[in-house]
């Protein structure tokens, strides 16, 4: 597997380099999988119809959801394990401190072993962009000279 990507410019923003513009590599986001596109693959992959695989996706999030909010971790197989991030203001007394001081909650994946193993392992492969080539056919009046 390997990993397109693109060269951009970009002004350093701090440092001994500040000011000076240089060059970073990007991964690139080609496409965005929809919901409907997941399903259709693994419905491709196995023996259930699209409707069967939507079903059975919509349970799973209900079911990673419901178990988020209730505090616990949850593994998703080899993939890894999602849970709940969140973090708070600082007061100076803990009787001080209210519910309003917890910064909105956000999900966390943690990659397994596995997975972190695969993504390693992917190479690199530089996106060039691409350049159309436009053919100009002569119009009536330069066919006469």
């Amino acid at each position: 597997m390997a990993i397109s990507y693109r060269v951009v410019p970009r002004k350093v923003m701090a440092g001994e380099d500040k000011g000076m513009t240089k060059y970073y590599g990007v991964p690139i986001r080609s496409k965005f999988i929809t919901y409907k596109m997941l399903c259709r693959r693994i419905m491709i992959q196995s023996s259930a119809t699209r409707g069967d695989v939507s079903l059975i996706l919509q349970n799973f999030m209900d079911a990673i959801m419901e178990y988020l909010e209730t505090g616990h971790s949850v593994q998703f197989g080899e993939a890894g394990i999602f849970r709940i991030r969140a973090g708070s203001e600082g007061v100076l007394h803990e009787d001080e401190f209210k519910a309003s001081h917890m910064k909105a909650p956000r999900v966390n994946f943690v990659p397994s072993p596995e997975m972190r193993r695969q993504i390693a392992t992917a190479g690199y492969e530089r996106d060039y962009p691409k350049i159309q080539m436009v053919l100009v056919q002569p119009g009536p009046e330069e066919d006469d000279e």
